[in-house]
């Protein structure tokens, strides 16, 4: 009983207890205790958390099981637990967050790799095939899944990948990434920049 606690708790507690009560009220849901327990202590990053958890969801009283998945995967990615936040991102069919998560951490095979299941798991629907019969016509849409396409996925990420590594200062890797996505003229515009001709022959 949260209400219980947090009463008990405000009868004096330790910072370390007042902080288990809301990391313990968060995980559960309770964003109302979690909110009160972290104001106590003036923990400011997870009321920043919080106010975002709640900008998203509004007034909701109730949420569905994949938005408490979401925000448990947001709390994990919160405490650095990156690898279990990507998962309940999975399980909540939400796997370009995962995607994203890994991106801006700049894991990029994690992040392809998260971005190939999701293409994966995306469905498709196709349209009815017809067949010149009444049972052709009156066929139902049918859902497949998606071939992957690898390619793509691997392009995008490996051009987010090429501009970090310019970004960075590693224009050698950074050309290289490019000539790979299929960006000729901004490898060479690098190339050439760091007199690189070498990687342009080859």
């Amino acid at each position: 009983d949260f209400e219980t606690a947090y009463k008990v708790s405000c009868l004096g507690v330790t910072e370390a207890d007042w902080r288990l009560l809301a990391l313990d009220a968060l995980q559960n849901l309770r964003f109302d205790i979690a909110r009160k327990a972290f104001i106590r202590i003036r923990d400011m990053k997870y009321i920043d958390l919080l106010n975002r958890i709640t900008q998203q969801y509004g007034n909701k009283t109730s949420l569905t099981h994949e938005e408490e998945m979401l925000v448990t995967a947001q709390v994990l990615a919160f405490q650095g637990k990156y690898a279990e936040a990507a998962n309940y991102f999975g399980r909540a069919k939400s796997h370009h967050m995962a995607v994203e998560m890994y991106t801006e951490l700049r894991k990029w095979d994690e992040a392809k790799s998260w971005a190939q299941q999701g293409e994966k798991a995306t469905p498709k629907i196709m349209p009815p095939v017809a067949t010149g019969g009444v049972a052709g016509d009156n066929k139902a849409a049918e859902i497949i899944f998606e071939v992957p396409r690898e390619d793509s996925v691997a392009q995008g990420l490996i051009l987010k990948q090429a501009a970090s590594s310019e970004e960075d200062g590693d224009l050698r890797a950074a050309g290289e990434m490019y000539l790979t996505a299929g960006q000729h003229r901004k490898a060479v515009e690098i190339f050439v920049k760091i007199s690189a001709l070498d990687s342009l022959i080859e």
